[in-house]
């Protein structure tokens, strides 16, 4: 602290400022007597400079490249500073209005010190600026800069970049040559191209006839590019189109002029295309004149102006005219200087010889340097003499007699001379001499040597060999032309940069230096047709030369596919395959091959690279190579052919015959391409016996079923085999190609034998003196063996009571499915005495079963069973049914039906063929509730209406088309629109017909009824063991069948009367089908219910079910026989040797049935 305490003044200076010196500082006067205490407040800030600038993506002062129109975003970047920089935009060095710059707080650097009492971390931000352009062609070359601007910096922090927007060049412009033109053979004609413009500069060729005649050019300080083409003419150019540019100015006037008088002067073009435009400057002062233009004969234009000055006495003794030619296309301009003398009034002059002085020439310092082709006025000054001296130029030795203009003012003298700098004018000396007559001894001069700066003419380039090979080394040698000063070789390879060695520089014509650079490659295939340019490179010019060379390189053939590309095919397409190859030289040879060996010339043809293949088998998988040879040498390439084909199954377990409890394995191998080893399905056969069209399968979804894939083979394992896996297991695979295949392996579970109890098989019936016929019928695996007898006694094919015939003949067991098997029983010559019961027995290694068959005589058929509604429409329902024993017969079928809630009559329906367990009721109404009921009969006499009412309602009508409505009609009885005659014609014929079929059956009943008469009274002795009706009455029928012939009327009446009590409710039991297809009885009344399609031929179901169907069968009838269970004489003797079981016990019950009846 430091100041004067007794004026209260107490400073404090900081000494060695650090950043934690940085906050807010206080001055505090304690309290005095009762004054407040006194503070006062203040806050330092540190001041630390940006440590750096940075714009993002470019290093400073480089170019960035930009196309037209593209939008450019420069983002800036100022690290550190506290507090934070202000950034500025300067665009050549004018300040551009952007929007503030932002701190990103995200990116900071902690910066700071530890002091004696505390650490105070300062964030040192970062300071970011973007402007975005939209750079247009004028934007090419303009600088952009951003600067930092700190209070502790003394000068801001900058960095710049350059823009090089990229734009087209100009459309070229020829020159050199005027339409209409006659040139003769052998003069010598210079075209000169020029594009003006773009960014880069365009590279100009000259092409004649489409062809390129020249690659040379060169760039004007990046404005222009150039392309001069010299060539004596010859015939081949005769109508060939070129263009031309202006060539020179004309001043026309006095040469002097007095005061007061007006001086028209004049200012003519050469032809030129398009019309320039002339200016007049006088005395440095430009003038507005008219342009007249005209048309020149022989093409172009030729543009004319005046202009008229006014002499006056104060005038100087000599005015100056320039005027100016402009070719606004092509941006040339041509100046034309003409000096007018003013006369004085003095007539009369004292001539004295006084030698003049010394020339002085103006206009060229020999310290600078001008560019080729420039315009270079040179003025040469002489004072005094009298008499004037007269001013000649002169460059080297040789006097230059045009392009110089002389003028006197007063006793000035001057002589201006005007060239366009060549390339040879480079250390020319250009001098001029005074000649007078008052110059005695020698003409007094003056000189100046010129030094031209002047790029080359030409580039050349040589290649060494000329002619080179793959994998050779080719040196490309490029030496410039004269230049001044030297210049920069670069290389170029189809437009990109390539480096090449400097191989020196060398002393070259006027003045100039020659520089060589050598490109030295290995080229490879790659390099034929490549186009190297070679670019020559004034740097203190800005001024380029171009030449290119286009390689020729021999190479062997290529091939451009991939090797082993592989042709995926579908058997029995056809398809090309092209392996062009390239080479120089091109022509190229080609020979296909398989495997090294020739292939099938019918369906494999080849045209030099393609080859075409025809009906593609299979078998013609493989590698195919194509060998293309040339001068050069021979390459070879390597096809795939993959042929696709559709799946076929080679193996599958055809039967699998597995223990109960063990494992089952069955295989399925395929042949496929693609190979579908992973898709190979299995799925269980659910109807084994139907047609191709009718198989029917369901997945495996069994926890005790697994599947395995090993190479081309499927294995399905089943765990735990039960009698229910019994069957047939679909193995099909599919690949995408053609139709999938499928083939079927069994599986058969052994099981001991279960004999079928189908009411068709478990009785047997036939007249005396025919053959009777019992079948025995058995699911059992392995094979099942029979054993007949009666009565204890095995019965054989030889029957020792008749030694001279066979009573009976077991036939050859038949195998009917996988595990069905059947024995036939046949009796020849049946009498009285072979009627009874015939025990049929089943047999294989796992154990037997046994049944008792009835033989009887014929009889009326049994009552149909299982009664049930399969489909129900609007107007039918189809019906099907299980057919009982036939009688010994064949048998016929008859429906009745008619509507629950109405009081018709039943409707009734006699089935043809004979036999149809399945039929279709039609003519029915719509939304009607309709009960049905079917019977059987056969030559003999019928069965009772099966007691099982089955009721549907039919579904509500839908709207028909007019042939269902016809259709209709005609199958309901309608006669609709049918003629009168033709219903009266058929309803006679019809009656006929039917008065006869009722005289035929009466005539046929009576007969076969006197006939049985008289059987029964001449065998009374044996009447017990005789006809066996198993008909079980049921409660309130109101009749059963006994060992006579009952008849039964067709009367509607009659019918009514004797099915009164199956249709009053009184029915004492109806049948149902679980879920599992087992049939159980309830006692109930009468209701309507719909019986699926679960009993049906045995050969229809799987194996292991076939076996219940005697357990189905024979609960039907349990409550109309157990109570005759006990009576039967049979049961117990068979009983001790079955086991207890499903099938025996039904096989009991079937027993007690028929002794019921007896």
């Amino acid at each position: 602290m430091f100041g004067n305490s007794r004026e209260g003044i107490h400073n404090l200076r900081i000494e060695n400022i650090k950043m934690e010196d940085d906050g807010d500082y206080q001055c505090q006067v304690g309290p005095a007597l009762n004054h407040k205490a006194i503070r006062a407040h203040t806050k330092l800030t540190v001041l630390l400079k940006p440590t750096s600038i940075d714009i993002i993506g470019h290093s400073n002062g480089t170019t960035v490249e930009v196309k037209e129109s593209d939008k450019l975003n420069l983002q800036c970047l100022v690290f550190g500073g506290k507090p934070k920089a202000e950034i500025k935009w300067f665009r050549k060095n004018i300040e551009q209005r952007t929007e503030k710059s932002d701190a990103d707080k995200d990116d900071t650097d902690n910066n700071g010190s530890k002091g004696e009492s505390e650490t105070q971390t300062h964030e040192l931000g970062v300071t970011k600026s973007t402007i975005t352009l939209t750079p247009h062609a004028e934007d090419n070359g303009v600088t952009y800069s951003c600067e930092a601007h700190h209070p502790a910096l003394s000068t801001p922090l900058r960095k710049t970049v350059t823009l090089s927007v990229l734009y087209p060049a100009g459309q070229p412009e020829i020159s050199g040559f005027t339409d209409g033109e006659t040139v003769r053979m052998g003069d010598t004609v210079t075209l000169v191209c020029r594009s003006r413009g773009g960014n880069p500069l365009a590279q100009l060729v000259w092409k004649k006839n489409g062809e390129q005649v020249d690659f040379s050019y060169t760039t004007v300080a990046g404005r222009e590019s150039i392309n001069s083409y010299s060539f004596i003419v010859d015939a081949s150019d005769n109508n060939a189109v070129y263009s031309f540019a202006p060539a020179k100015v004309t001043i026309t006037g006095p040469a002097e002029a007095k005061a007061g008088e007006n001086v028209t002067m004049t200012c003519k073009t050469d032809k030129s295309n398009p019309a320039a435009e002339l200016s007049w400057v006088v005395d440095g002062r430009p003038l507005i004149a008219k342009n007249v233009v005209t048309v020149a004969s022989a093409g172009g234009w030729v543009t004319s102006a005046n202009v008229t000055i006014a002499i006056t006495n104060q005038d100087r003794n000599m005015k100056m005219f320039s005027c100016y030619a402009v070719n606004q296309a092509l941006g040339e301009t041509i100046v034309e200087t003409s000096v007018l003398s003013v006369l004085s009034g003095n007539n009369y002059m004292l001539h004295c010889l006084d030698p003049p002085d010394a020339p002085s020439i103006f206009g060229y310092s020999e310290s600078s340097s001008i560019r080729a082709g420039s315009l270079q006025r040179l003025t040469c000054v002489v004072h005094g003499g009298n008499p004037l001296p007269e001013l000649k130029w002169f460059k080297e030795n040789e006097e230059i007699k045009t392009g110089s203009t002389s003028s006197i003012n007063g006793n000035v003298v001057t002589n201006e001379l005007t060239i366009v700098t060549k390339d040879a004018d480079n250390g020319a000396l250009y001098r001029c001499e005074a000649h007078s007559s008052a110059i005695t001894n020698k003409s007094l001069e003056n000189s100046v040597r010129l030094t031209v700066l002047f790029p080359p003419l030409n580039v050349n380039i040589q290649m060494k060999p000329k002619v080179p090979k793959a994998g050779s080394k080719v040196d490309l040698i490029c030496e410039s032309g004269s230049s001044n000063p030297e210049s920069e070789i670069n290389w170029f390879r189809n437009g990109l940069p390539v480096s090449g060695r400097r191989d020196g520089v060398f002393g070259a014509p006027f003045g100039g230096t020659a520089t060589r650079n050598i490109l030295t490659m290995n080229v490879t295939s790659e390099d034929n047709g490549a186009v190297y340019t070679c670019q020559a490179t004034n740097q203190g010019l800005g001024s380029s030369v171009h030449d290119a060379v286009t390689l020729n390189v021999l190479y062997k053939p290529e091939f451009t596919n991939l090797p082993f590309t592989q042709f995926d095919l579908i058997e029995g397409d056809s398809t090309s395959v092209n392996l062009t190859a390239i080479g120089n030289p091109s022509v190229i040879e080609y020979k296909w091959s398989r495997d090294g060996l020739d292939f099938d010339k019918k369906r494999f043809r080849s045209d030099g690279p393609v080859l075409n293949i025809s009906s593609v088998l299979r078998n013609d998988s493989g590698i195919y190579k194509c060998l293309a040879f040339n001068d050069q040498g021979a390459s070879e390439s390597s096809i795939i052919v993959n042929v696709h084909y559709p799946v076929s199954i080679e193996i599958v377990t055809e039967t699998v015959l597995v223990e109960q409890g063990k494992n089952a394995y069955l295989v399925c191998q395929v042949n496929a391409n693609p190979n579908v080893t992973d898709a190979i399905i299995w799925k269980r056969r659910r109807n084994i016996t139907s047609s191709a069209e009718e198989q029917n399968f369901e997945d495996i979804s069994s926890s005790r079923t697994r599947q395995t894939f090993e190479a081309n083979r499927s294995f399905l394992i089943i765990s735990n085999v039960s009698q229910e896996d019994s069957g047939g297991y679909e193995c099909s695979a599919f690949n995408g190609i053609g139709n999938p295949a499928s083939a079927i392996a069994y599986l058969i579970v052994k099981q001991k034998p279960i004999i079928n109890r189908f009411p068709s098989v478990s009785k047997a019936a036939s007249d005396n003196g025919s053959v009777g016929k019992l079948v025995c019928r058995a699911d059992g695996a392995p094979n099942v063996t029979f054993t007949w007898s009666r009565e204890g006694s095995v019965i054989s094919n030889s029957d020792n009571k008749k030694p001279k015939s066979e009573k009976y003949i077991v036939e050859t067991t038949s195998h009917l499915s996988l595990i069905t098997f059947q024995s036939i029983l046949l009796i020849k010559d049946v009498s009285n005495s072979d009627y009874g019961s015939y025990k049929c027995i089943a047999r294989n290694e796992l154990g037997f079963d046994v049944v008792d068959i009835n033989f009887s005589r014929t009889s009326a058929p049994d009552p149909p069973i299982a009664l049930r509604i399969i489909n129900s429409t609007s107007n039918s329902v189809t019906l099907k049914w299980v057919p009982g024993f036939d009688g010994g017969q064949t048998q016929s079928f008859r429906i009745r039906f008619k509507e629950v809630s109405g009081s018709d009559s039943f409707q009734y329906r006699d089935l043809s063929p004979k036999n149809i367990t399945q039929f279709l009721v039609t003519g029915l109404k719509p939304a009607t509730e309709y009960a049905f009921n079917v019977m059987a009969f056969n030559d003999i006499a019928e069965s009772k209406y099966t007691e099982d009412i089955v009721k549907t309602v039919t579904q509500s009508e839908t709207p028909a088309s007019e042939t269902e409505k016809v259709i209709s009609q005609v199958l309901s009885g309608k006669a609709g629109d049918i003629p009168r005659i033709i219903i009266i014609v058929v309803t006679i014929f019809g009656s006929a017909l039917l008065v006869l079929n009722i005289i035929l059956v009466i005539c046929f009943v009576r007969r076969r009824r006197k006939k049985r008469f008289e059987e029964e009274s001449d065998q009374s002795s044996t009447a017990k063991t005789g006809t066996i009706e198993m008909y079980a009455p049921a409660s309130g029928s109101g009749g059963s069948y006994n060992n006579g012939i009952t008849e039964t009327s067709l009367s509607g009446s009659d019918e009514e009367n004797k099915s009164e009590g199956a249709y009053s409710g009184k029915t004492d039991y109806a049948m149902e089908i679980s879920p599992s297809g087992m049939v159980t009885t309830h006692h109930h009344g009468i209701s309507t219910y719909l019986i699926d399609d679960t009993i049906a031929s045995q050969t229809n179901y799987y194996p292991p079910r076939f076996a219940n169907y005697g357990i189905i069968i024979a609960q039907l009838f349990v409550k109309l026989s157990i109570h005759a269970h006990s009576q039967h004489p049979m049961k117990n003797e068979y009983n001790e040797h079955l086991a207890t079981s499903e099938a025996s016990l039904s096989a009991a019950i079937a027993a007690s049935a028929m002794s019921d009846q007896k």
